[in-house]
């Protein structure tokens, strides 16, 4: 495809601009990059009844379901992000937005951490429940929560959403001013994603539909009535043989690649812990 300004119509969700650049399609979504603020996006923007039908899907039978059955690889992971956030985060409660089925609510609470979650897929939310943790089934455009909390998480959520913008002026309003929000995004200034390029493993189309910078997540986020936001690069702990198993149930052409190449390591490479730059950044900020 042609690269080329395009007008759309449709507003950019961060800066309202209209014009954009297309950079690419994949799986029958194009990828463009707005003008004004270089986020980029899909289009067309999926339906949030769309969405929420394919959420439910994929922690079923879909890409997510390989990363639901890894229980040791999301605990790996929330053990990593609780030890960055947890330094950081005013006394209270913590609400995890988008928690799934209660990896990190899980690793928090057995810290000593009060905390409760909120997440839109149905069997991911009951699955949490098992657990006893408290989990709320609901949207985030629905949810009506309980109680003021002094941190709110939404890891890997942003880029999911029709309106991320919306998400951080509704995350503000369920904390009092000092209250913290820590996020992880897809980072598409990266060295992961510039080198890959369109064959970047998080352009994956519907189920990310917004690619940050560390520039425009901090203008959203100062937009959002946040302040003292600050963005770092996020490796994940990884094992090679459940990375080849998630990336080709993504991506099959490059699943095949990764494991033609490390099939000839030792079993004990293939299986250890790795932290793998995937193309993240985290990022904290202050209710302001």
């Amino acid at each position: 495809m042609a690269r080329s300004w395009v007008a759309e119509g449709a507003r950019c969700t961060l800066c309202q601009g209209t014009s954009h650049r297309v950079l690419f399609a994949k799986r029958g979504w194009t990828f463009v990059r707005c003008a004004g603020c270089e986020l980029v996006s899909v289009l067309p923007m999926p339906t949030a009844e769309d969405l929420r039908v394919h959420h439910e899907q994929s922690y079923a039978r879909g890409p997510y379901a390989v990363y639901a059955a890894a229980d040791d690889v999301r605990e790996a992971i929330a053990r990593q992000r609780l030890a960055l956030v947890r330094p950081l985060a005013p006394p209270g409660t913590w609400l995890e937005v988008g928690c799934g089925t209660g990896s990190f609510l899980r690793a928090a609470a057995a810290s000593g951490v009060e905390v409760e979650g909120v997440e839109l897929a149905a069997e991911a939310a009951a699955r949490a429940r098992t657990d006893g943790l408290m989990v709320h089934h609901a949207a985030i455009e629905d949810f009506q929560p309980p109680r003021a909390y002094s941190t709110v998480i939404g890891f890997d959520v942003l880029e999911h959403l029709r309106d991320p913008t919306a998400f951080a002026r509704r995350a503000r309003s369920w904390m009092p001013a000092g209250g913290l929000l820590a996020v992880t995004v897809p980072d598409c200034r990266s060295l992961v994603a510039r080198g890959l390029g369109r064959r970047w493993f998080q352009y994956w189309p519907p189920d990310h539909l917004y690619y940050f910078t560390p520039g425009n997540i901090r203008r959203l986020l100062h937009a959002a009535q946040f302040s003292d936001v600050h963005t770092r690069p996020l490796p994940k702990p990884l094992r090679l043989d459940y990375a080849v198993r998630r990336l080709s149930r993504t991506n099959p052409r490059q699943g095949r690649v990764v494991a033609a190449l490390i099939a000839p390591l030792p079993r004990a490479m293939r299986t250890r812990w790795w932290n793998v730059p995937v193309g993240e950044m985290l990022v904290v900020a202050t209710a302001s």
